[in-house]
């Protein structure tokens, strides 16, 4: 599959995760593999969540537990790298956010040794989350600081450096190498800038959790050991994650940016909810005491996090809390025992996270599945049944799916660029030359220089990427000289190559 395709023939990053993916699509070519090990994910994910709020909450854990999975799926996955938590499909990055999550949970426990093994097993499918899992760690253990403080460090440490030592050549080979800093500012600035250049306004959000949870983790840290260890790595990953912000945005350092570290923001966010609820729900919970100021900055971090969801998580988070607050209330008037208030707050938050899970999947299935994407079905579709596998297209750069879902290789899209630097320069001499020779800056340049390509160009493109098909909008001329194979209201598809 895709032996044709050069993007896919020089990428060596996630190495061990193109094992699995050949294994699902050897046991089924539709990829139900992948929804099969997506909604595994989903479950152990969750499971991690469920062990990390059972090392710091005793008491009313099944409650905490479900509001903070509402929070992963209603507030922290809009927050800036909010998805990074928990992926809607299954990909090297699913495998590190759930092993980071249960390597937090064991690191909570004080089984060392378990939680460095489990980040270095998961952190080896995606190598980012790795490198910073060992970076956090190793903060916040010094930040804990004494007893045994040497001892702890190697203990946790001692399988994931051992990771990063067997893949430091891959490591090296995206990061450095001839060519490397011009690379790297082509995929921060050209290609990605959201994504390695997020704008500090969208971190007011992250900052406003951290705020709200302050008494929660000064309170959790003053209570136990595993509520310390929680402390420090907050304070880790909130500091860090604001230098790397400032770097990325206002002094611009590029090798910052590359490391991503926000790709951790979501689960400080994560830890600051746990921290919140475990100090609101005992009194949320209680028919005898009012709502705590605990209580009141759980509601307040709703509205403050309400500008950076969209209006119908807005809607479900402000109806939730009220909703919590009625229950407490009614359960005042009415006389219910302690019993039955915990009873009915908890079927209330069922029902909270089963309708925040649908319109999140809603929500991210319009995003995913977008206009483009329902438009490309067809031609997909036609290209994976009725032409050879080892078949080369020449599509549109705005194309994004159509290498997966058609299964062909493909010259050049927008949204697949490679990491290693040499290939980076090769992807935007692809993209230039599929534009139309000009210096492309965005998408939408690269879209209109392909849409107004001459035929004189075209048949240079089939000639020097050995193209087998073209594709076409269905707006535009065809090629003289070459057979419409398929056609429908959105592309049209030419044969370069005599049957």
């Amino acid at each position: 599959m895709l032996s044709e395709d050069w993007l896919v023939q020089t990428t060596t990053h996630h190495r061990l995760f193109t094992f699995v993916a050949w294994a699902l699509f050897a046991c089924n070519s539709e990829g139900y593999g992948f929804v099969a090990l997506a909604l595994l994910s989903s479950f152990s994910f969750a499971w991690g969540v469920w062990l990390l709020v059972n090392e710091v909450a005793s008491r009313h854990s099944r409650t905490i537990f479900l509001l903070s999975l509402w929070s992963c799926l209603v507030l922290i996955r809009y927050c800036p790298a909010g998805t990074y938590l928990l992926a809607d499909e299954f990909q090297p990055g699913t495998i590190g956010a759930v092993g980071l999550v249960f390597s937090i949970a064991l690191y909570l426990r004080g089984a060392f040794l378990s939680s460095g093994f489990v980040l270095a097993c998961t952190g080896a499918f995606h190598l980012n989350f790795l490198v910073l899992g060992v970076l956090a760690f190793l903060t916040a253990h010094f930040l804990v600081g004494e007893p045994r403080l040497g001892r702890r460090v190697g203990v946790q440490l001692a399988f994931p450096v051992l990771a990063i030592c067997l893949f430091l050549p891959t490591l090296l080979a995206h990061g450095a190498g001839e060519g490397a800093p011009e690379a790297r500012l082509l995929l921060q600035e050209l290609r990605a800038p959201h994504h390695y250049r997020p704008p500090l306004q969208g971190f007011l959000g992250f900052v406003a959790w951290h705020l709200l949870a302050a008494p929660s983790l000064d309170s959790l840290r003053r209570s136990s050991a595993p509520g310390r260890r929680l402390f420090a790595l907050v304070v880790v990953l909130f500091c860090s994650n604001i230098v790397a912000a400032i770097a990325a945005n206002v002094v611009v350092i590029p090798v910052v940016a590359q490391l991503f570290v926000w790709r951790l923001a979501p689960f400080s966010l994560l830890l600051c909810a746990v921290a919140l609820l475990k100090q609101a729900v005992p009194h949320l919970l209680s028919v005898h005491r009012p709502l705590s100021a605990h209580a009141v900055a759980a509601v307040g971090a709703g509205f403050l996090l309400a500008p950076y969801t969209g209006a119908r998580f807005r809607g479900v988070a402000l109806v939730s809390f009220a909703a919590i607050a009625a229950v407490q209330r009614c359960g005042t008037s009415l006389g219910w025992s302690i019993r039955s208030s915990k009873r009915a707050l908890q079927a209330l938050l069922v029902l909270a996270f089963a309708f925040s899970a649908i319109l999140s999947a809603r929500t991210n299935q319009a995003f995913t599945v977008g206009p483009g994407s329902r438009r490309a079905v067809g031609v997909c579709n036609w290209a994976r049944d009725s032409t050879p596998p080892e078949s080369r297209f020449l599509t549109p750069p705005e194309m994004e799916d159509f290498r997966l879902h058609a299964r062909r290789a493909i010259v050049v899209d927008w949204k697949s660029p490679p990491i290693k630097p040499g290939a980076i320069h090769e992807w935007l001499a692809r993209l230039q030359a599929v534009s139309g020779g000009i210096r492309v800056r965005s998408l939408e340049e690269a879209s209109r220089g392909f849409a107004r390509l001459e035929a004189a160009r075209l048949l240079k493109l089939v000639h020097d990427y050995d193209v087998d098909y073209i594709v076409l909008g269905a707006s535009l001329e065809p090629v003289s000289g070459f057979p419409t194979v398929y056609a429908d209201k959105y592309y049209r598809v030419q044969r370069t190559k005599a049957e």
